[in-house]
């Protein structure tokens, strides 16, 4: 296959993402994650998924933009079939959670209420001893 070339890993992901993949739905389903930021394409990728979570088949229509997929994401998830576009539906949901992970990282999708559990700036130092 095509897609394992130039070191692309990410149609391994698939094989451990299947086991964990109805753990992720239902985490999905009672997190109020919203993004920090004006862009919402992840957020709107996440719910598209949360949509057709119960869908089985392969393909699927390809009903949103996915501008902030790489190129590598792009030739596994996105199948041209003549003039209609699908989304092949394992690689979309590895990809859409693969891109959640980031964006929680990075801050710019946080989930609502999360500072009522652990605030991770408790554990930082305090400026004072970070000049000494």
């Amino acid at each position: 296959m095509n897609a394992y070339r130039g070191n692309n890993h990410f149609p391994l992901l698939w094989k451990f993402y299947k086991n964990h993949r109805s753990t992720f739905f239902r985490l999905i389903k009672v997190l109020d994650l919203k993004s920090t930021t004006n862009e919402q394409s992840v957020i709107n990728a996440l719910n598209f998924v949360l949509e057709n979570s119960h869908r089985r088949g392969e393909l699927i229509s390809a009903t949103i933009e996915l501008d902030f997929i790489s190129e590598q994401w792009r030739k596994l998830v996105v199948v041209k079939l003549g003039e209609k576009t699908k989304f092949v539906r394992r690689y979309l949901e590895v990809c859409v959670f693969h891109h959640l992970a980031a964006e929680l990282r990075s801050g710019d999708i946080c989930v609502i209420g999360s500072e009522e559990y652990a605030d991770c700036r408790e554990q930082l130092l305090p400026w004072s001893e970070c000049f000494d």
